[in-house]
């Protein structure tokens, strides 16, 4: 075949346009045909990346059955060259055309995941959304067979096309170029994953797919929907969320929609099997060359992803405490040059030593309506500021993530039916809303100084963290009084990872701290806790610093922790409960934070704490303020002028002793 230069055609594809290049070349003997590229339909530097990889050995074997079919076109229609008949010559155009479109979009398919999605989906209308996932996935991919140990959570709305994606399209894809992959598919039940299973085996089996991927086949012995593999080795399997695994391997471990409603979500119990399923079964059939990809809509604070996340920042935290320790030890002050230069050498492997055994998540979240300016950088970090001149403004703010599909009217009538926290934690992936759950931000009551509590009875209740399932939690005690309007004053708190005896001393050192001065201490401490947990230990502490305190006997459990804090909640709604100025007391700003959260917080000991404190004075009288002196009469007043009118300064009379 001639090789031809580069022509300008009318564009047969979506966009219609003109100034179409054609690229021919020539490899070996075989003449290639490389297809035509349209400057809107595809990028032209993709063509260009594949002639580099035509000289691979392999795509070459890949491509041979189009070769020979390019021959036999060549074949039939070579009598028609020799005799110039214009009508045959037609003919033969248009076929190569054809051929060349095929050929194209067969290759993009291969190299771009979103070209595959639109090879067997025409009528998929992607968004920016999509391609940057897209873009992602395929980068993901690359870092699996680097050994990179990538790790990636994607958090989308509801119905934007993340399982498509993701847990359909993405196997399919990956498979087809490296069909000896291991993949590991879950979710919140086994028949969701069952179900991409059976639709990615179907893709499979597609004489088209086969077409793009020549060396991807299903293994005649091992087509079962529970578990299938390729000929080369490669397998897909299935499972159920806290299903077991064993005997499995993974290369990639798709997680997606982990949690599959409120009520699970809410559920501490499933929160608990979620996680310890995630590390004691599905984490340990990772295989050395492995990636975790999490795609979900987000829940909960401390739902399976929520705590990867606080995991990860915790070691970081880690690592930077690490890191300023070793400089503290090792650099001084007068070191010479090549001193600070081993130094930094130590300092730079031990605190990489230590990030090495982190998983360092990258987490990609997409809210349905931008809350302000998205750009998206050269390290494909989104940010609200552009890092550099070359980063891309992905939309504004208030616009909606794919407006083809969920235009902005359409999702604030979503918002408006649902609830709150469910509308931030499904479509804009922040489990909490800004202003709060079920406390809101505007119930917050300052005051600039701390009330004067002296004389006054002072309520202490504790929340404490001693079960085997708290072992993580935090114990929290605090302090507040009521002042002559019946408003609670929250005057102190105490909150730390403690055991037994230390939670001992410090519900002692609280008391001893307001016993002094106030009119009475009473501690609060649930029922049960107090007997079965604490109170030897109590008993003996007590007479050894000959420290003796009062408990309330009314603190009966109460299971169901928001109608636990209902009375708190009542309070604050009136305006009456009081908190010191987080600006003198950081502690305040920590209350605020959980009590936002609540109840779809990593936390709720200071709720916990709080709503004890609000009980303990649900019944409580305001005390009486003092009586003031009632004024005298006008004789009474007269009788003391006279009095004093013979007195001088020093108390003498007018005439001298």
């Amino acid at each position: 075949m001639e090789n031809n230069k580069n022509t300008l055609k009318v564009c047969t594809g979506p966009c219609g346009k003109s100034k179409k290049k054609a690229y021919f070349s020539q490899l070996s003997r075989n003449p290639v045909v490389y297809a035509d590229v349209c400057l809107v339909c595809a990028h032209e530097e993709e063509m260009l990346d594949f002639k580099a990889q035509c000289r691979d050995r392999k795509l070459k074997k890949q491509t041979a059955e189009m070769e020979k079919s390019l021959r036999e076109t060549e074949e039939k229609y070579a009598s028609a060259k020799k005799t110039k008949k214009k009508a045959d010559l037609d003919i033969k155009n248009a076929s190569t055309d054809a051929f060349e479109r095929e050929y194209a979009r067969r290759i993009l398919s291969r190299k771009k995941l979103l070209r595959f999605v639109q090879r067997f989906q025409p009528n998929y209308v992607a968004g920016w959304i999509h391609e940057d996932i897209c873009a992602r996935l395929e980068r993901f991919l690359q870092a699996v067979l680097n050994g990179e140990d990538p790790r990636l959570m994607l958090f989308m709305p509801p119905r934007h096309g993340k399982s498509e994606l993701a847990s359909k399209k993405f196997p399919a894809w990956a498979l087809g170029l490296y069909p000896q992959l291991e993949i590991i598919a879950a979710s919140y039940a086994v028949s969701l994953p069952m179900g991409f299973s059976r639709a990615i085996r179907g893709q499979l089996r597609d004489p088209a797919y086969q077409k793009i991927f020549p060396d991807c086949k299903l293994n005649p012995e091992a087509q079962n929907i529970e578990g299938w593999q390729t000929t080369e080795g490669g397998m897909y399997v299935p499972a159920g969320v806290g299903s077991g695994v064993t005997g499995k391997g993974a290369n990639i471990l798709i997680i997606d929609d982990p949690v599959k409603d409120a009520e699970e979500a809410d559920s501490e119990t499933t929160r608990e099997s979620n996680w310890d399923w995630y590390g004691s079964t599905a984490y340990t059939r990772l295989a050395p060359l492995s990636g975790v990809l999490v795609i979900q809509t987000r829940w909960h604070d401390d739902d399976l992803s929520g705590r990867c996340i606080a995991q990860m920042e915790g070691l970081l935290k880690e690592a930077g405490e690490l890191e300023n320790s070793l400089r503290q030890d090792l650099i001084k002050p007068g070191m010479s040059d090549a001193e600070l230069m081993v130094a930094e050498r130590v300092i730079n492997r031990n605190v990489d030593q230590f990030k090495e055994e982190i998983d360092q998540w990258e987490v990609i979240s997409y809210p349905a309506i931008a809350t302000g300016e998205e750009y998206k950088n050269e390290d494909w970090t989104v940010t609200e500021e552009p890092k550099s001149t070359k980063s891309v403004l992905l939309r504004e703010e208030g616009d909606a993530l794919h407006a083809a599909r969920f235009p902005r009217g359409r999702l604030m009538r979503i918002k408006r039916t649902l609830q709150p926290r469910h509308w931030s934690a499904l479509y804009q992936q922040n489990p909490v809303p800004d202003e709060g759950m079920y406390f809101k931000k505007d119930m917050f009551r300052y005051v600039p100084n701390t009330v004067d509590w002296r004389g006054l009875p002072v309520y202490m209740a504790w929340d404490l963290a001693i079960g085997q399932k708290e072992s993580n939690d935090y114990t929290v005690g605090v302090a507040g009084v009521l002042d002559y309007e019946d408003r609670l004053h929250v005057i102190d708190m105490v909150r730390a990872r403690m055991d037994t005896f230390e939670i001992v001393e410090a519900i002692l050192d609280m008391e001893k701290r307001f016993s002094d001065k106030a009119g009475g201490c009473v501690v609060g401490i649930e029922v049960g806790t107090l007997d079965k947990a604490i109170a030897p230990q109590m008993n003996k502490r007590m007479a050894e610093r000959r420290q003796y305190l009062t408990f309330d006997p009314e603190l009966k459990p109460i299971t169901d922790k928001p109608m636990r804090a209902r009375p708190l909640q009542g309070r604050m709604t009136q305006g009456m409960v009081l908190f010191p100025s987080p600006e003198l007391n950081p502690w305040v700003e920590t209350i605020q934070h959980e009590l936002l959260r609540f109840p779809g917080g990593v936390n709720d000991d200071i709720v916990d704490a709080l709503a004890w404190l609000a009980r303990m004075v649900l019944h409580a009288h305001a005390p009486t303020r003092p009586k003031k002196s009632q004024p005298k009469s006008w004789k009474e007043k007269l009788n003391k002028y006279v009095r004093n009118q013979g007195k001088g300064k020093d108390g003498s009379g007018f005439m001298g002793a």
